[in-house]
């Protein structure tokens, strides 16, 4: 069984509101996340509508804490990629 404090819901979304709104005035950017069915089309339309980044599939691990070394791995493939199309491969 879960127990639900609506007053304290209310309370957290507006502080969070408050937070991302902060964030969004100071030009940073704001990553929008849903994995679950129901949400992805929500999510990434509203993610498109204020031109942020957003992730609707699979998470991969470390995307956050290790962005460093995704970002080498996008480029790799963003390279092979360039060759398989020009012929170079």
């Amino acid at each position: 069984i879960h127990i639900i404090d609506l007053n304290k819901t209310i309370a957290g979304l507006e502080e969070s509101a408050a937070a991302l709104k902060a964030v969004a005035k100071s030009g940073k950017k704001i990553m929008f996340v849903a994995t679950k069915k129901q949400a992805k089309e929500i999510v990434a339309e509203a993610a498109a509508s204020v031109n942020m980044p957003f992730v609707t599939e699979r998470w991969l691990g470390g995307m956050l804490t290790n962005f460093q070394t995704i970002r080498k791995s996008v480029k790799k493939m963003q390279s092979i990629q360039k060759m398989l199309d020009d012929g170079t491969m």
